[in-house]
């Protein structure tokens, strides 16, 4: 994989522990929101997803900061930030990808 249009963020649901689809490294993409091989749910890991999509990697991460634990994003205090960047990105309304 080495082109930045293949990675879209896109909304998860599930738990999991899978391999990264670039390194094969473990990984348990997040909830609400991971990034993913383009039309998968192949996901990508936050040290590939720096690599290759710094931006998506950035935008996880101002996400996501306020945890150590990627996975508990789901906290009452965060549903307002949650709601935002749902709304921002279109996928918490219509499942649509963002890439």
């Amino acid at each position: 994989m080495k082109e930045k249009n293949e990675i879209e963020l896109r909304s998860n649901n599930t738990r999991t522990h899978d391999q990264c689809a670039i390194c094969s490294g473990y990984i348990e993409p997040a909830i609400p929101i991971w990034a993913f091989v383009r039309d998968t749910f192949d996901p990508i890991c936050q040290v590939c997803l720096r690599e290759h999509r710094p931006d998506f990697a950035q935008l996880l991460g101002a996400f996501y900061h306020n945890d150590k634990n990627i996975g508990s994003f789901m906290g009452a205090d965060n549903s307002w930030l949650k709601n935002s960047v749902l709304d921002v990105l279109d996928v918490g309304k219509n499942n649509m990808e963002y890439s």
